[in-house]
């Protein structure tokens, strides 16, 4: 069995970032885009078509929501070319080719909407509070982004250059004189700013790569490297996915090419790969001494005053989290969950059809 985790939205410091636009291709890929309210199953919805074909050896992608990464906010099984995605706010989707590449789920439908009017006032209150906490949040992490560039090292363009140069050379001996068609960016978060703090999904990495490669990045030379590499990369016509920053989208955290069985991670002391393995790229080694005088004590400094602004959003995303829970309990008594999970097994069932003819070749 195949599973790889990922996030498709972060709160960053503008606020939630999202690349659902890019989860699946109306060119190939169906998608069911669900739509109901808070509560209404959407997540458990997945979840079980997720896990009836996974059992079956089906490969998945599970999309985990940023506010609370226990819960799913979308699947996708690419051997199917089948996607489902949460459609609601703040990630509100809408089909590209309607019908014939995305569809609507609607479990707002197994909802007693009469029943909920006496709540209105409640939800309402409710609604508007845990808004407020994602505002907050983001204050704290527009905060945390102005002092990672106050305290950003300037280095010299030939110490950017040999980081760049390094990309290269680490690449060329693995793609050799092969040049491929038609490359592919692909565009995800392995990890996200949650109500339980960062969370990352190492255990994708081991799933797509054999060979791991450990980016060292005391220096913060990292995103040079990645920047590099990947335009290196679809240069000669591989395809990659790139795994951004969630505090700074516009950066490559970690890249991996798929074709290669390669994976690039950036860490630091505050971001350590988990598991052995993995060989290194001492990037730190690149500043001359005169350098590394000043930026050192720069961004250990700049890292120590982030992660205490961060640690400010993480508490205004578990008060948030808090409400969203309150907000659910609020439509839960009126859902019809037996429909909903009747829905989801039909749902499964055609899709576990397919996949049973696809392994069997028919």
């Amino acid at each position: 069995m195949k599973e790889t985790h990922f996030f498709l939205g972060s709160n960053a410091p503008t606020g939630f970032v999202s690349l659902y636009d890019g989860f699946t291709s109306p060119a190939r890929d169906q998608l069911h885009i669900i739509k109901g309210f808070p509560g209404c199953g959407k997540s458990t919805f997945m979840r079980r078509i997720a896990d009836a074909l996974t059992a079956e050896g089906c490969p998945a992608e599970y999309i985990h929501c940023s506010g609370d990464p226990d819960s799913l906010d979308g699947v996708y099984f690419p051997t199917l070319h089948v996607g489902y995605a949460d459609g609601t706010a703040p990630h509100v989707t809408e089909p590209r080719i309607g019908g014939a590449s995305e569809d609507y789920v609607n479990l707002g439908a197994f909802c007693d909407t009469e029943a909920l009017r006496e709540a209105r006032g409640e939800i309402a209150r409710l609604t508007e509070a845990y808004r407020r906490e994602y505002d907050k949040a983001y204050a704290f992490l527009a905060a945390a982004a102005a002092v990672r560039r106050a305290y950003a090292p300037d280095y010299s363009a030939e110490t950017v250059a040999r980081a760049a140069r390094r990309a290269k050379s680490s690449l060329a001996h693995r793609v050799g004189n092969k040049h491929y068609v038609n490359p592919t960016a692909t565009y995800r978060f392995l990890s996200a700013v949650t109500c339980r703090r960062e969370v990352c999904f190492y255990d994708t990495i081991r799933t797509l790569a054999d060979t791991v490669v450990i980016l060292d990045n005391e220096c913060g030379l990292a995103p040079v490297f990645t920047a590099a590499a990947a335009a290196y990369l679809e240069g000669r016509g591989l395809d990659t996915l790139r795994l951004l920053d969630p505090e700074a989208p516009e950066i490559i955290e970690h890249l991996a090419v798929p074709a290669l069985r390669l994976a690039f991670v950036t860490e630091d002391r505050s971001r350590p790969w988990p598991y052995g393995g993995a060989r290194h790229i001492r990037l730190d080694a690149f500043p001359g001494q005169a350098e590394l005088k000043t930026a050192l004590p720069a961004l250990r400094a700049m890292r120590r005053e982030a992660a205490a602004l961060t640690d400010g959003a993480v508490e205004h995303l578990a008060a948030a989290k808090q409400l969203h829970d309150e907000l659910e309990r609020c439509y839960i008594p009126h859902v019809d969950f037996g429909a909903v999970g009747e829905l989801a097994r039909e749902h499964g069932k055609r899709l576990l059809d397919v996949w049973t003819k696809t392994e069997k070749g028919v």
